[in-house]
């Protein structure tokens, strides 16, 4: 059997494999969609009405009108035509510019809840009211956890939010607030500012719960070197019901072939992956490197999973940049007005313009990178690297130097964890030795006790592409020795 064949066989047995997976999540899915928007619709009879609480949103909006209608004009208002006609324009924009699945599964949340409000008998539990907003706000949380980790939403600003986002490209998180603010304090005129505050209460409850239970998908790529792909991609299905794309290479240090398996995974698919890893292969340790950017990834990656890796490489690190607050704020005011797609000269001359300067004479774009004009050369004619950042990559960029330059939310549970910071001593990314060394110092001050650093003579960013990189490569491996040795 030739190569291709077998590649093709596989592809098919996991398509297979991957339609049979899909077909039992989305029936899951929905089980979770009926199961949460009942929990809702339960805590709206009980807690809220009890209570007399505005959820906030649309929700909030007919439940506000209901009321006012039953109190002043007793006329009782059908919460589902209130909630069905509030949603109607909404769910039409959400479906042309969100999705199709998304919201059909969002308004069949929407009906549910809203017809289970109207037919469900009014249950009070407690007439303590305090204990109706926080419970009220857990149990609506729970309820809208189970819903938007299924890929829906309980429609109303939801429908709006999502859809002026994946439209303009802008979060639209802020004005959704406001507009529940100014619900509740209507609310609270036309019926008592003690229930506007109960509903407050109630709302940073629900809020609370939904951001312990809801981790948005945050997709990230991943690429795996292996001699076995079949077996890797097999695995890699199996557990994260992705399919990924098989690559053949070979290293460029020991022209061994070797296969790359290339896919796109949200962050908890990752770390089923390394949970994965750790169990078929508890007696290898993981390092984790970071170049340049990726310097910043894995500073940021150790912050928030201080125990996964057993030694960590910050390579090429950028240094903090001065400012950075007003480079967020120059970039979110450039993306309200050209989008997020644009590609601001203004911000890559501020945050990359000086890197040529000490270099200038050489006559050759970027020269920065490395000393070797071929690498140069190679560098400036592939399209893929001598590009200008979108807004949204230079919002990658600072929010990283943002997080691993800040001292806060360190949680430090390995002390002993073995880091290396690498670059070269011409790299202008480090700015000054002085610069370079505060990273080194701002590990070492929040706890951990056992981090190194070496600046390589004459070398500028591209390290591992410098004429004498092999002396890096030797560092690196001299390294991990020692890490290994003390053990």
């Amino acid at each position: 059997m030739g190569e291709g064949q077998m590649m093709s066989e596989l592809y098919q047995e996991n398509m297979k494999r991957q339609n049979k997976n899909r077909r039992w999540k989305d029936g899951l899915a929905f089980l979770c969609i009926l199961l949460g928007s009942l929990i809702v619709a339960v805590n709206m009879n009980t807690f809220v009405e009890q209570g007399e609480l505005v959820p906030g949103g649309f929700t909030g909006l007919a439940k506000l009108i209901q009321r006012i209608g039953l109190s002043f004009y007793d006329v009782q208002i059908s919460f589902t035509f209130l909630n069905v006609l509030f949603n109607a324009v909404p769910a039409v924009f959400a479906y042309r510019l969100v999705g199709k699945k998304f919201t059909i599964l969002s308004c069949i949340c929407l009906l549910t809840v809203s017809i289970l409000v109207d037919e469900l008998p009014v249950v009070p539990i407690t007439g303590d009211i305090l204990l109706i907003s926080v419970f009220g706000g857990i149990l609506n949380g729970l309820g809208m956890s189970l819903v938007l980790n299924s890929r829906a939403c309980g429609g109303g600003t939801d429908f709006i939010a999502m859809s002026l986002s994946a439209k303009y490209k802008v979060s639209t998180f802020n004005y959704m607030l406001l507009f529940s603010a100014v619900i509740i304090l209507i609310s609270g005129t036309i019926f008592g500012m003690d229930k506007a505050l109960y509903s407050i209460i109630f709302q940073f409850c629900n809020t609370q719960v939904i951001n312990t239970f809801y981790k948005k998908y945050k997709k990230k790529t991943l690429l795996i070197v292996t001699d076995n792909p079949a077996a890797v991609s097999a695995d890699l299905l199996e557990l994260t019901n992705h399919s990924s794309t098989i690559l053949k290479g070979f290293g460029s240090y020991s022209a061994n072939k070797k296969y790359l398996i290339y896919t796109v995974l949200s962050d908890s698919d990752v770390r089923k992956m390394k949970k994965r890893i750790r169990e078929q292969y508890p007696e290898l340790p993981l390092y984790l490197f970071g170049h340049s950017m990726g310097s910043l990834v894995v500073r940021c990656y150790l912050k928030r999973y201080p125990d996964v890796p057993d030694g960590v490489f910050v390579c090429g690190s950028p240094s903090a940049v001065f400012g950075m607050g007003l480079g967020e704020r120059v970039r979110a005011l450039l993306a309200r007005k050209k989008g997020a797609q644009y590609h601001s000269p203004i911000l890559a001359e501020a945050l990359f313009g000086g890197f040529q300067k000490p270099f200038r004479e050489e006559g050759r774009p970027n020269a920065w990178i490395c000393s070797d004009p071929a690498v140069v050369d190679a560098y400036n004619a592939d399209p893929l690297c001598s590009f200008n950042f979108s807004l949204n990559g230079y919002e990658a960029l600072l929010y990283l130097l943002r997080t691993v330059y800040s001292t806060e939310d360190w949680r430090v549970t390995q002390p002993e964890l073995p880091i290396r910071f690498l670059s070269g001593a011409e790299d202008p990314c480090r700015d000054s030795d002085q610069k370079f060394q505060q990273a080194v110092e701002l590990l070492r001050s929040v706890g951990y006790q056992n981090v190194t650093a070496r600046l390589f003579p004459a070398m500028r960013h591209e390290i591992l592409n410098e004429p004498q990189k092999e002396l890096v490569y030797q560092d690196i491996l001299k390294t991990i020795q020692i890490w290994e040795e003390n053990q």
